[in-house]
């Protein structure tokens, strides 16, 4: 991932959280919600990224990539603060 967006691993976080099942499809099954926001989202990185997460996922969970939603957003760096100050700073 870090070589497809193109960030230093200090500035990436991943937050897994465990919540009511999502239900797709009428199924309620084993599902996941992916929300992936970077700021300076490469253009065009949205397939690879959504194939290397859904390999990640299915090899560590075995969900399988029918069962993943990805919400890209690109965040713009005034909109994002870190240490007291924003990304624009």
């Amino acid at each position: 991932m870090r070589q497809t967006l193109g960030k230093p691993e200090d500035f990436m976080m991943v937050s897994l959280e465990e919540t009511r099942p999502l239900i797709m499809g009428g199924d309620s099954g084993p599902a996941a919600f992916l929300d992936l926001r970077s700021i300076g989202l490469p253009e065009g990185a949205q397939e690879e990224l959504s194939r290397k997460l859904c390999d990640l996922l299915a090899i560590s969970t075995n969900l399988p990539p029918d069962r993943v939603y990805i919400n890209f957003q690109d965040v713009k760096r005034e909109d994002w603060a870190w240490n007291s100050k924003t990304f624009a700073g």
